[in-house]
């Protein structure tokens, strides 16, 4: 089975650089409705990753599986474009209570003894503490409506020696969603981009 990011490298083709206003003319002609999952449909986000500053992120789903990919088309030196940020499994999706969420020790215990649960319309969130993040918009938050289990890409420059780390994928809304990065423990908060429209 060829692995999903074969399709994604054939998707890119045709991208020569990544200015946003590339980006935004090559997102718009791309025949991205297959990727469609769990009622989450293609869309590009922006988000703050760090030092590196503003980046953009096409959020998407696998075709025949239940996935949802995070795939860098403004990166950094460290997970460059093209690259996964993240990929979340929607067959894990996790019910959590404030508590649980208490600091980020809590949560990699809770995650650690993993129990999947069935998916609810609204449960609480909250920042737990000892947990970074850069988008002061994240804290506006107190629910969301679904949180999943995933992975995520950390890397050193040029995107060397990359592996994955434990990640929560937490949706507050269809505009905005977080991912918890478990190593580190940064939290990425990110905001649909709406300039750039399929």
């Amino acid at each position: 089975m060829k692995h999903v990011y074969s399709q994604e490298v054939i998707e890119f083709e045709g991208l020569t650089t990544d200015s946003e206003e590339e980006v935004s003319r090559w997102v718009k002609f791309r025949p991205f409705s297959q990727w469609d999952v769990d009622g989450v449909a293609p869309a590009v986000y922006k988000s703050i990753y760090g030092p590196h500053g503003e980046e953009l992120v096409l959020l998407h789903g696998v075709p025949n599986e239940r996935k949802l990919i995070g795939t860098k088309i403004l990166g950094d030196r460290n997970v460059p474009f093209g690259k996964h940020s993240f990929v979340i499994d929607l067959d894990r999706p996790l019910v959590l209570n404030s508590s649980q969420q208490d600091s980020c020790e809590t949560l990699v215990a809770v995650h650690a003894g993993e129990e999947t649960a069935q998916k609810t319309s609204s449960q609480p969130f909250c920042v737990p503490s000892g947990a970074s993040y850069a988008d002061q918009n994240i804290l506006k938050f107190n629910t969301c409506i679904e949180r999943y289990a995933g992975r995520g890409t950390l890397a050193y420059d040029d995107y060397t020696d990359p592996w994955w780390c434990d990640t929560h994928f937490i949706r507050f809304d269809e505009d905005n969603f977080a991912v918890h990065f478990f190593y580190g423990h940064y939290l990425g908060f990110y905001t649909r981009h709406r300039d750039i429209v399929f």
